[in-house]
Protein backbone atom coordinates (compact mmCIF):
# COMPACT_ATOMS: atom_id res chain seq x y z
CA UNK A 1 0.00 0.00 0.00
CA UNK A 2 3.11 1.98 -1.04
CA UNK A 3 0.66 4.02 -3.43
CA UNK A 4 -1.30 5.42 -0.18
CA UNK A 5 1.56 6.80 1.44
CA UNK A 6 2.50 8.27 -1.43
CA UNK A 7 -0.89 10.13 -2.24
CA UNK A 8 -0.97 10.86 1.60
CA UNK A 9 2.36 12.94 1.70
CA UNK A 10 1.54 14.50 -2.08
CA UNK A 11 -1.80 16.08 0.16
CA UNK A 12 -0.49 16.86 2.85
CA UNK A 13 3.47 16.65 3.00
CA UNK A 14 5.55 15.19 5.79
CA UNK A 15 2.48 16.29 8.28
CA UNK A 16 1.05 12.36 9.18
CA UNK A 17 3.89 11.16 7.85
CA UNK A 18 4.08 8.87 10.78
CA UNK A 19 0.36 7.27 9.36
CA UNK A 20 1.16 3.29 8.23
CA UNK A 21 -1.69 1.30 6.92
CA UNK A 22 -2.56 -1.81 8.57
CA UNK A 23 -5.12 -3.48 7.01
CA UNK A 24 -7.40 -3.11 3.96
CA UNK A 25 -11.21 -4.89 3.58
CA UNK A 26 -13.64 -4.91 1.10
CA UNK A 27 -16.81 -6.84 2.91
CA UNK A 28 -19.04 -7.46 0.09
CA UNK A 29 -22.20 -8.43 2.23
CA UNK A 30 -21.76 -4.81 3.53
CA UNK A 31 -21.00 -3.01 0.29
CA UNK A 32 -18.42 -1.11 2.62
CA UNK A 33 -14.64 -1.18 2.73
CA UNK A 34 -12.75 -0.63 6.15
CA UNK A 35 -9.28 0.62 6.09
CA UNK A 36 -7.20 0.53 9.72
CA UNK A 37 -4.12 3.55 9.52
CA UNK A 38 -1.75 3.05 12.19
CA UNK A 39 -0.13 6.18 14.26
CA UNK A 40 2.51 5.70 17.14
CA UNK A 41 1.82 5.76 20.80
CA UNK A 42 3.27 9.40 21.34
CA UNK A 43 1.50 11.30 18.55
CA UNK A 44 -1.96 13.13 19.15
CA UNK A 45 -4.65 13.19 16.13
CA UNK A 46 -7.24 15.71 16.67
CA UNK A 47 -11.13 14.86 15.30
CA UNK A 48 -10.63 17.20 12.72
CA UNK A 49 -7.22 16.05 11.61
CA UNK A 50 -9.44 12.67 11.38
CA UNK A 51 -12.09 13.91 9.76
CA UNK A 52 -9.67 15.75 7.05
CA UNK A 53 -7.78 12.19 6.23
CA UNK A 54 -10.79 10.54 5.72
CA UNK A 55 -12.68 13.09 3.49
CA UNK A 56 -9.70 13.15 1.30
CA UNK A 57 -9.06 8.99 1.45
CA UNK A 58 -13.05 8.92 0.25
CA UNK A 59 -12.28 11.54 -2.39
CA UNK A 60 -9.03 9.30 -4.19
CA UNK A 61 -10.77 5.66 -3.13
CA UNK A 62 -14.06 7.34 -5.05
CA UNK A 63 -15.88 3.72 -4.26
CA UNK A 64 -19.12 2.91 -4.56
CA UNK A 65 -19.41 1.25 -1.75
CA UNK A 66 -19.14 3.36 1.86
CA UNK A 67 -14.98 3.66 2.98
CA UNK A 68 -14.65 3.18 6.93
CA UNK A 69 -11.39 4.34 7.80
CA UNK A 70 -10.14 3.29 11.52
CA UNK A 71 -7.52 5.32 13.70
CA UNK A 72 -5.01 3.19 15.69
CA UNK A 73 -2.63 3.88 17.90
CA UNK A 74 0.37 1.52 18.22
CA UNK A 75 1.13 0.57 21.96
CA UNK A 76 4.99 -0.33 21.89
CA UNK A 77 4.78 -2.55 25.42
CA UNK A 78 6.43 -5.35 25.80
CA UNK A 79 2.88 -7.77 26.14
CA UNK A 80 1.56 -6.78 23.22
CA UNK A 81 4.61 -7.41 21.31
CA UNK A 82 5.23 -10.73 22.76
CA UNK A 83 1.64 -12.01 22.04
CA UNK A 84 2.06 -10.13 18.28
CA UNK A 85 5.26 -12.82 17.80
CA UNK A 86 3.32 -15.71 19.16
CA UNK A 87 0.97 -14.90 16.70
CA UNK A 88 3.58 -14.43 14.39
CA UNK A 89 5.02 -18.22 15.56
CA UNK A 90 1.20 -19.91 15.41
CA UNK A 91 0.56 -18.54 11.93
CA UNK A 92 3.88 -19.50 10.60
CA UNK A 93 5.83 -21.96 12.84
CA UNK A 94 3.68 -23.26 14.28
CA UNK A 95 6.15 -26.23 15.32
CA UNK A 96 7.71 -23.52 17.51
CA UNK A 97 5.39 -21.64 18.70
CA UNK A 98 4.98 -23.72 21.87
CA UNK A 99 8.42 -23.68 22.77
CA UNK A 100 8.64 -19.54 22.35
CA UNK A 101 9.76 -18.61 26.03
CA UNK A 102 8.43 -15.38 27.83
CA UNK A 103 10.96 -15.95 30.05
CA UNK A 104 13.42 -15.32 27.86
CA UNK A 105 11.79 -12.60 26.02
CA UNK A 106 13.13 -9.17 26.69
CA UNK A 107 12.81 -6.10 24.31
CA UNK A 108 15.25 -2.79 24.65
CA UNK A 109 15.79 0.25 22.58
CA UNK A 110 18.60 0.97 19.99
CA UNK A 111 18.15 4.55 18.26
CA UNK A 112 14.95 4.38 16.39
CA UNK A 113 14.84 0.44 16.27
CA UNK A 114 12.97 -2.03 19.09
CA UNK A 115 16.03 -4.74 19.38
CA UNK A 116 13.13 -8.20 19.89
CA UNK A 117 15.33 -11.17 21.50
CA UNK A 118 14.43 -14.46 23.05
CA UNK A 119 15.58 -18.06 23.15
CA UNK A 120 14.43 -20.68 20.69
CA UNK A 121 16.08 -24.29 20.79
CA UNK A 122 19.07 -24.84 18.42
CA UNK A 123 17.38 -27.87 17.07
CA UNK A 124 14.99 -26.35 15.59
CA UNK A 125 17.38 -23.63 13.38
CA UNK A 126 18.75 -26.92 11.96
CA UNK A 127 15.89 -27.25 9.84
CA UNK A 128 14.62 -23.18 9.01
CA UNK A 129 17.02 -20.77 7.89
CA UNK A 130 17.22 -18.21 11.00
CA UNK A 131 17.81 -15.47 8.89
CA UNK A 132 14.67 -16.14 6.73
CA UNK A 133 12.65 -16.49 10.39
CA UNK A 134 14.72 -13.11 11.46
CA UNK A 135 13.03 -10.98 8.71
CA UNK A 136 9.51 -12.47 8.71
CA UNK A 137 9.07 -12.19 12.25
CA UNK A 138 10.77 -8.38 11.54
CA UNK A 139 8.06 -7.43 8.81
CA UNK A 140 5.32 -8.88 10.90
CA UNK A 141 6.48 -7.04 13.53
CA UNK A 142 7.03 -3.52 11.86
CA UNK A 143 3.40 -4.00 9.80
CA UNK A 144 1.47 -4.11 13.29
CA UNK A 145 3.66 -1.67 15.13
CA UNK A 146 4.86 1.90 14.30
CA UNK A 147 8.23 0.93 14.57
CA UNK A 148 11.59 -0.44 13.00
CA UNK A 149 12.82 -3.59 14.88
CA UNK A 150 16.08 -5.76 14.94
CA UNK A 151 15.31 -9.52 15.86
CA UNK A 152 18.04 -11.32 17.99
CA UNK A 153 18.03 -15.12 18.54
CA UNK A 154 19.70 -16.73 21.40
CA UNK A 155 20.31 -20.47 20.70
CA UNK A 156 19.81 -22.89 23.45
CA UNK A 157 18.24 -26.15 24.44
CA UNK A 158 14.58 -24.77 25.13
CA UNK A 159 13.23 -28.38 24.44
CA UNK A 160 16.00 -30.50 25.40
CA UNK A 161 13.51 -33.08 27.16
CA UNK A 162 10.00 -32.73 26.30
CA UNK A 163 7.47 -35.60 27.18
CA UNK A 164 4.92 -35.02 24.46
CA UNK A 165 2.54 -37.59 26.49
CA UNK A 166 2.30 -35.39 29.32
CA UNK A 167 0.10 -32.77 29.94
CA UNK A 168 1.29 -29.89 28.78
CA UNK A 169 1.59 -26.90 31.46
CA UNK A 170 -0.81 -24.04 31.38
CA UNK A 171 0.27 -20.47 29.99
CA UNK A 172 1.80 -18.32 31.96
CA UNK A 173 -0.77 -16.05 32.70
CA UNK A 174 -0.23 -12.56 31.16
CA UNK A 175 0.34 -9.01 32.97
CA UNK A 176 -1.97 -7.90 35.41
CA UNK A 177 -4.41 -4.64 34.48
CA UNK A 178 -7.33 -3.44 35.67
CA UNK A 179 -9.70 -0.85 33.27
CA UNK A 180 -9.64 2.57 33.86
CA UNK A 181 -11.24 5.53 31.70
CA UNK A 182 -9.62 8.05 30.46
CA UNK A 183 -10.90 11.56 30.71
CA UNK A 184 -8.55 14.07 29.18
CA UNK A 185 -5.49 13.13 27.49
CA UNK A 186 -2.82 16.46 28.38
CA UNK A 187 0.01 15.50 26.61
CA UNK A 188 2.11 12.82 24.90
CA UNK A 189 -1.19 11.47 22.69
CA UNK A 190 -3.46 8.58 23.65
CA UNK A 191 -2.73 6.17 26.24
CA UNK A 192 -4.13 2.39 26.27
CA UNK A 193 -6.60 2.40 29.20
CA UNK A 194 -5.12 -0.78 30.68
CA UNK A 195 -2.58 -0.41 33.00
CA UNK A 196 -0.59 -2.82 34.94
CA UNK A 197 -0.15 -3.05 38.94
CA UNK A 198 2.57 -0.74 40.66
CA UNK A 199 2.84 -4.16 42.74
CA UNK A 200 4.08 -5.68 39.96
CA UNK A 201 6.80 -3.32 38.93
CA UNK A 202 10.03 -4.99 40.04
CA UNK A 203 12.34 -4.03 37.03
CA UNK A 204 13.36 -1.43 34.85
CA UNK A 205 10.63 -1.21 31.98
CA UNK A 206 10.17 0.72 29.02
CA UNK A 207 6.49 2.10 27.44
CA UNK A 208 4.98 1.34 31.34
CA UNK A 209 1.25 1.78 31.50
CA UNK A 210 0.43 2.56 34.92
CA UNK A 211 -3.19 4.87 36.96
CA UNK A 212 -3.55 5.93 40.57
CA UNK A 213 -3.78 8.73 42.59
CA UNK A 214 -1.35 11.80 42.62
CA UNK A 215 0.52 12.56 45.97
CA UNK A 216 3.12 14.65 47.00
CA UNK A 217 2.96 16.74 43.77
CA UNK A 218 6.18 19.21 43.34
CA UNK A 219 7.38 21.84 40.91
CA UNK A 220 10.66 22.64 40.56
CA UNK A 221 13.06 24.80 39.15
CA UNK A 222 16.71 23.84 37.28
CA UNK A 223 19.35 25.39 35.32
CA UNK A 224 20.10 23.43 31.80
CA UNK A 225 23.82 22.89 31.78
CA UNK A 226 24.39 22.07 28.46
CA UNK A 227 23.53 21.62 25.12
CA UNK A 228 21.31 25.06 22.87
CA UNK A 229 19.66 25.49 26.02
CA UNK A 230 22.43 25.82 28.38
CA UNK A 231 21.99 28.75 30.75
CA UNK A 232 17.60 28.52 30.60
CA UNK A 233 15.64 28.07 33.61
CA UNK A 234 13.20 24.69 33.18
CA UNK A 235 10.81 22.81 35.12
CA UNK A 236 10.83 19.19 36.38
CA UNK A 237 7.31 18.15 38.43
CA UNK A 238 7.80 15.18 40.69
CA UNK A 239 5.03 13.16 42.47
CA UNK A 240 4.13 9.87 43.83
CA UNK A 241 1.58 7.63 41.66
CA UNK A 242 -0.76 5.09 44.27
CA UNK A 243 -2.80 2.64 43.03
CA UNK A 244 -3.42 1.24 46.62
CA UNK A 245 -1.37 -1.51 45.86
CA UNK A 246 1.99 0.13 45.94
CA UNK A 247 3.16 3.45 45.55
CA UNK A 248 6.07 4.52 42.67
CA UNK A 249 7.94 8.27 42.59
CA UNK A 250 7.49 9.83 39.28
CA UNK A 251 8.97 12.93 37.24
CA UNK A 252 8.46 14.72 34.20
CA UNK A 253 10.61 17.22 32.90
CA UNK A 254 8.69 19.57 31.16
CA UNK A 255 8.97 20.90 27.55
CA UNK A 256 7.45 24.28 26.98
CA UNK A 257 4.20 22.07 25.26
CA UNK A 258 3.91 20.11 28.37
CA UNK A 259 4.60 22.96 31.23
CA UNK A 260 0.86 24.37 31.38
CA UNK A 261 -0.73 20.73 31.23
CA UNK A 262 1.12 19.69 33.76
CA UNK A 263 -0.30 22.88 35.87
CA UNK A 264 -3.27 21.58 35.15
CA UNK A 265 -2.57 18.54 37.76
CA UNK A 266 -3.72 18.63 41.29
CA UNK A 267 -2.85 16.81 44.40
CA UNK A 268 -5.32 13.92 44.22
CA UNK A 269 -6.10 13.60 40.63
CA UNK A 270 -6.76 10.20 38.67
CA UNK A 271 -3.79 10.26 36.31
CA UNK A 272 -2.88 7.66 33.82
CA UNK A 273 0.59 7.52 32.77
CA UNK A 274 2.74 6.18 29.83
CA UNK A 275 6.28 6.39 30.94
CA UNK A 276 9.92 4.01 31.59
CA UNK A 277 11.03 2.92 34.73
CA UNK A 278 14.78 3.29 35.84
CA UNK A 279 16.43 2.27 39.01
CA UNK A 280 19.27 4.45 40.63
CA UNK A 281 20.52 3.97 43.92
CA UNK A 282 18.08 0.94 44.38
CA UNK A 283 14.85 3.49 44.31
CA UNK A 284 12.57 3.10 41.59
CA UNK A 285 11.28 6.26 39.21
CA UNK A 286 8.90 6.73 36.32
CA UNK A 287 10.20 8.99 33.67
CA UNK A 288 6.64 10.14 32.09
CA UNK A 289 6.40 10.41 28.47
CA UNK A 290 2.66 11.02 27.89
CA UNK A 291 -0.30 11.52 30.54
CA UNK A 292 -4.08 11.68 30.93
CA UNK A 293 -6.80 12.68 33.74
CA UNK A 294 -8.58 9.46 34.07
CA UNK A 295 -11.42 8.32 36.35
CA UNK A 296 -10.22 4.97 38.48
CA UNK A 297 -12.28 2.10 38.97
CA UNK A 298 -14.15 1.35 42.65
CA UNK A 299 -12.69 -1.56 43.22
CA UNK A 300 -10.02 -2.97 41.55
CA UNK A 301 -8.70 -6.55 42.57
CA UNK A 302 -4.72 -6.93 42.51
CA UNK A 303 -4.71 -10.50 41.19
CA UNK A 304 -1.52 -12.56 42.47
CA UNK A 305 -1.70 -15.41 44.44
CA UNK A 306 -0.47 -14.87 48.19
CA UNK A 307 -0.12 -18.32 50.05
CA UNK A 308 1.30 -21.89 48.63
CA UNK A 309 -0.24 -23.42 51.84
CA UNK A 310 -3.44 -24.41 49.72
CA UNK A 311 -4.13 -27.52 47.77
CA UNK A 312 -6.52 -26.40 45.48
CA UNK A 313 -7.70 -22.55 45.83
CA UNK A 314 -5.23 -19.21 45.43
CA UNK A 315 -5.67 -17.19 48.03
CA UNK A 316 -6.02 -13.42 46.42
CA UNK A 317 -5.17 -9.86 47.98
CA UNK A 318 -7.97 -7.98 47.40
CA UNK A 319 -7.87 -3.75 47.53
CA UNK A 320 -10.72 -1.20 47.16
CA UNK A 321 -9.76 2.29 45.77
CA UNK A 322 -12.53 3.80 47.33
CA UNK A 323 -11.39 2.15 51.16
CA UNK A 324 -8.19 2.87 50.49
CA UNK A 325 -8.34 6.74 49.32
CA UNK A 326 -6.68 8.84 51.06
CA UNK A 327 -8.58 11.64 50.05
CA UNK A 328 -12.16 10.29 51.43
CA UNK A 329 -12.90 10.30 54.77
CA UNK A 330 -12.36 6.44 56.24
CA UNK A 331 -15.25 4.81 58.01
CA UNK A 332 -14.95 4.22 61.17
CA UNK A 333 -16.15 1.20 63.37
CA UNK A 334 -16.13 0.01 67.10
CA UNK A 335 -12.98 -1.79 68.20
CA UNK A 336 -14.94 -5.13 68.12
CA UNK A 337 -14.94 -4.47 64.77
CA UNK A 338 -11.18 -3.18 63.98
CA UNK A 339 -9.51 -5.69 66.11
CA UNK A 340 -11.18 -8.99 64.95
CA UNK A 341 -11.17 -11.24 61.90
CA UNK A 342 -14.14 -11.62 60.11
CA UNK A 343 -14.39 -14.32 57.11
CA UNK A 344 -17.79 -13.28 54.95
CA UNK A 345 -18.81 -16.24 52.97
CA UNK A 346 -21.31 -17.60 50.70
CA UNK A 347 -21.91 -20.95 49.32
CA UNK A 348 -23.84 -22.63 46.03
CA UNK A 349 -25.57 -25.82 46.20
CA UNK A 350 -26.81 -28.24 44.16
CA UNK A 351 -30.03 -28.05 46.22
CA UNK A 352 -31.63 -26.80 49.51
CA UNK A 353 -31.40 -30.25 51.42
CA UNK A 354 -27.91 -30.09 53.34
CA UNK A 355 -28.12 -33.99 53.81
CA UNK A 356 -28.55 -35.07 50.73
CA UNK A 357 -27.49 -32.13 48.28
CA UNK A 358 -23.87 -30.88 47.73
CA UNK A 359 -21.77 -27.90 47.44
CA UNK A 360 -21.17 -25.97 44.30
CA UNK A 361 -18.92 -23.21 45.12
CA UNK A 362 -17.54 -21.26 48.23
CA UNK A 363 -16.96 -17.73 47.73
CA UNK A 364 -15.56 -15.46 50.68
CA UNK A 365 -13.70 -12.85 51.71
CA UNK A 366 -11.68 -11.62 54.57
CA UNK A 367 -11.69 -8.63 56.74
CA UNK A 368 -9.04 -7.54 59.15
CA UNK A 369 -8.93 -3.69 60.81
CA UNK A 370 -12.22 -2.69 58.75
CA UNK A 371 -11.12 -3.51 55.54
CA UNK A 372 -11.54 -6.38 53.08
CA UNK A 373 -8.20 -7.85 52.43
CA UNK A 374 -8.26 -11.36 50.53
CA UNK A 375 -10.86 -13.32 48.51
CA UNK A 376 -11.15 -17.15 48.15
CA UNK A 377 -13.61 -18.31 45.27
CA UNK A 378 -13.65 -21.64 44.03
CA UNK A 379 -16.37 -23.46 41.84
CA UNK A 380 -16.63 -27.83 43.21
CA UNK A 381 -17.20 -30.24 41.23
CA UNK A 382 -20.34 -32.54 42.58
CA UNK A 383 -20.31 -36.41 42.94
CA UNK A 384 -23.76 -36.11 40.85
CA UNK A 385 -24.90 -33.84 37.65
CA UNK A 386 -25.90 -30.95 38.30
CA UNK A 387 -30.03 -30.75 38.73
CA UNK A 388 -31.85 -27.94 36.11
CA UNK A 389 -33.43 -26.26 39.20
CA UNK A 390 -30.18 -25.38 40.59
CA UNK A 391 -28.52 -24.32 37.31
CA UNK A 392 -31.68 -22.20 37.23
CA UNK A 393 -31.21 -20.08 40.17
CA UNK A 394 -26.55 -20.35 39.82
CA UNK A 395 -26.47 -20.26 36.39
CA UNK A 396 -23.13 -22.88 37.24
CA UNK A 397 -23.58 -25.80 34.27
CA UNK A 398 -22.09 -29.06 34.62
CA UNK A 399 -19.72 -28.09 32.07
CA UNK A 400 -18.41 -24.73 34.59
CA UNK A 401 -17.53 -27.60 36.91
CA UNK A 402 -15.88 -30.18 34.71
CA UNK A 403 -12.25 -29.04 35.49
CA UNK A 404 -13.01 -27.98 39.16
CA UNK A 405 -11.65 -29.55 42.04
CA UNK A 406 -13.87 -31.59 44.23
CA UNK A 407 -15.07 -30.63 47.80
CA UNK A 408 -12.60 -32.32 50.18
CA UNK A 409 -9.93 -30.36 48.95
CA UNK A 410 -11.69 -26.81 48.48
CA UNK A 411 -13.02 -27.40 52.41
CA UNK A 412 -9.31 -27.95 53.66
CA UNK A 413 -8.77 -25.05 52.18
CA UNK A 414 -11.90 -22.97 53.43
CA UNK A 415 -10.81 -24.33 57.16
CA UNK A 416 -7.29 -23.06 57.15
CA UNK A 417 -8.24 -20.22 55.46
CA UNK A 418 -11.25 -19.35 58.64
CA UNK A 419 -8.30 -20.09 61.54
CA UNK A 420 -9.45 -17.35 63.89
CA UNK A 421 -12.15 -15.65 62.12
CA UNK A 422 -15.74 -15.44 62.59
CA UNK A 423 -17.76 -16.53 59.72
CA UNK A 424 -20.12 -14.16 58.72
CA UNK A 425 -23.19 -14.61 56.17
CA UNK A 426 -26.79 -13.56 55.17
CA UNK A 427 -29.62 -15.93 56.72
CA UNK A 428 -26.33 -17.81 57.20
CA UNK A 429 -27.87 -21.10 58.68
CA UNK A 430 -28.30 -22.10 55.56
CA UNK A 431 -24.98 -21.63 54.23
CA UNK A 432 -23.35 -23.01 58.01
CA UNK A 433 -25.35 -26.10 57.83
CA UNK A 434 -24.10 -27.26 54.31
CA UNK A 435 -20.40 -26.05 55.49
CA UNK A 436 -20.62 -27.91 58.96
CA UNK A 437 -22.12 -30.99 57.40
CA UNK A 438 -19.38 -31.32 54.50
CA UNK A 439 -16.94 -30.46 57.08
CA UNK A 440 -18.31 -33.78 59.60
CA UNK A 441 -17.20 -36.15 56.88
CA UNK A 442 -14.03 -35.39 56.31
CA UNK A 443 -13.36 -35.07 60.24
CA UNK A 444 -13.03 -31.34 60.15
CA UNK A 445 -14.04 -28.77 63.09
CA UNK A 446 -15.58 -25.78 62.37
CA UNK A 447 -15.16 -23.87 65.61
CA UNK A 448 -15.76 -20.39 64.42
CA UNK A 449 -18.34 -18.21 66.02
CA UNK A 450 -21.22 -17.49 63.17
CA UNK A 451 -22.90 -14.41 62.59
CA UNK A 452 -26.18 -13.83 60.75
CA UNK A 453 -26.00 -10.41 59.13
CA UNK A 454 -29.92 -10.63 58.45
CA UNK A 455 -31.06 -9.45 61.76
CA UNK A 456 -28.33 -6.75 62.28
CA UNK A 457 -29.79 -5.04 58.87
CA UNK A 458 -33.51 -6.08 59.62
CA UNK A 459 -32.60 -3.36 63.37
CA UNK A 460 -31.06 -0.67 61.21
CA UNK A 461 -32.94 -0.57 57.87
CA UNK A 462 -36.99 0.13 57.41
CA UNK A 463 -37.28 -2.03 54.31
CA UNK A 464 -40.19 -4.10 52.99
CA UNK A 465 -38.17 -7.09 52.22
CA UNK A 466 -34.61 -7.84 53.39
CA UNK A 467 -33.51 -10.64 50.59
CA UNK A 468 -29.54 -9.80 50.19
CA UNK A 469 -30.60 -7.85 47.34
CA UNK A 470 -33.05 -5.09 48.81
CA UNK A 471 -30.01 -4.75 51.78
CA UNK A 472 -27.57 -3.65 49.41
CA UNK A 473 -29.37 -1.71 47.10
CA UNK A 474 -30.40 0.28 50.10
CA UNK A 475 -26.95 0.85 51.00
CA UNK A 476 -26.08 1.80 48.04
CA UNK A 477 -23.68 -1.64 47.04
CA UNK A 478 -22.83 -2.44 44.09
CA UNK A 479 -23.59 -6.23 43.62
CA UNK A 480 -22.19 -7.88 40.44
CA UNK A 481 -23.53 -11.47 39.78
CA UNK A 482 -26.32 -11.81 42.49
CA UNK A 483 -26.55 -15.82 43.20
CA UNK A 484 -22.84 -16.73 42.52
CA UNK A 485 -21.26 -17.33 45.91
CA UNK A 486 -17.87 -14.59 45.89
CA UNK A 487 -21.04 -12.06 44.29
CA UNK A 488 -22.77 -12.57 47.18
CA UNK A 489 -20.02 -12.89 49.92
CA UNK A 490 -18.14 -9.27 48.52
CA UNK A 491 -21.61 -7.49 48.95
CA UNK A 492 -22.31 -8.89 51.78
CA UNK A 493 -19.02 -8.37 53.44
CA UNK A 494 -19.39 -4.50 52.33
CA UNK A 495 -23.11 -4.88 53.97
CA UNK A 496 -21.37 -5.93 57.06
CA UNK A 497 -18.84 -2.96 57.36
CA UNK A 498 -21.81 -0.22 56.57
CA UNK A 499 -24.00 -1.55 58.54
CA UNK A 500 -21.23 -1.52 61.41
CA UNK A 501 -19.95 1.38 60.74
CA UNK A 502 -20.71 4.69 63.73
CA UNK A 503 -22.79 6.03 60.36
CA UNK A 504 -25.61 3.47 61.32
CA UNK A 505 -24.63 3.24 65.07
Amino acid sequence: MEWLIGKLFQKFGDRFSFLKPLSIVYKRGQKACFLTLLYPQDVSLSDQDKEEITNYLKEIFNLKAELNVKFKKSYLDDEFIFKALGNFFSSNYPIISGFLDKESFKTSRDFKEIVVSFNLDEEFLNYISEDKLKAAAREYLEKNFCSEFLIEIEKGRVAKEVDLEKKQEPPKPSTPRFDVEVLRPLFGGEIAPKPEFIKNVKTDKKSLILAGKVENLQKKAYEVKKGKTKGQTKFYYSFVLNDTTGRIEARHFAKSSTEAKMDLVKEGDSILILGDVETFAGRQTLYVHALSLCALPEKVEFKQTVSKDYEAVSIEPYSILSQDNLFKVAATYPKEIEQKTFVVFDVETTGLNYEEDELLEIGAVKVENGKIVSKFASLIKPSRPIPPSATLINNITDEMVASSPSVEPVLRDFYRYTRGAALVGYNVSFDQKFILQAARKQGLLFDNEFIDLMPLAKSKLRLSRYKLTDVVKRLEITLDGAHRAYADALATAEAFLKLNSKEFA
